[in-house]
This record gives structure tokens, sequence and C-alpha cells, in this order.
């Protein structure tokens, strides 16, 4: 499970709510970024990778975005 809330938190919070910033940080099209956000897809397999490895790399709690059911 991911939460999109914290995941807009943390997209306000650290780059301005710029999706261009936010994507190519995590490693990802911008495109994924805005329909993972607007709710009109959930996050991937290599989504969740890259996120993680962005995560540990920036000392965020990983916890606080992907969770088990």
């Amino acid at each position: 499970m991911f939460n999109v809330e914290k995941f807009i938190e943390l997209v306000e919070k650290r780059f301005d709510n710029n999706y261009t910033k936010c994507s190519k940080e995590i490693g990802v099209n911008v495109s994924t970024v805005s329909r993972i956000i607007n709710k009109r897809a959930q996050p991937g397999t290599m989504f969740l990778k890259l996120f993680s490895e962005y995560c540990k790399k920036n000392r965020i709690d990983v916890n606080k975005y992907i969770f088990l059911k």
C-alpha cells in the first residue's frame, strides 16, 4: 500500500510542489508522479523501488509512505 497523501506532502515540502523536480530526483517520468498524485494510477513496482532508494539516500523513513495492509 502507498500513502498518497504523505507523498503529496513530501512533494509540496521538498520540491515546492514541482512534479518535474520530484520525478528527476526519484528517477521516474513526470507523468508517473502526476498520475500517482492525481490518483489516476497506483505506483508500480519500479516506482516503489526507486522511491525506496530515494528515501534511503535522503534519510527519509520509507515506512511512512510504503506499508503492508
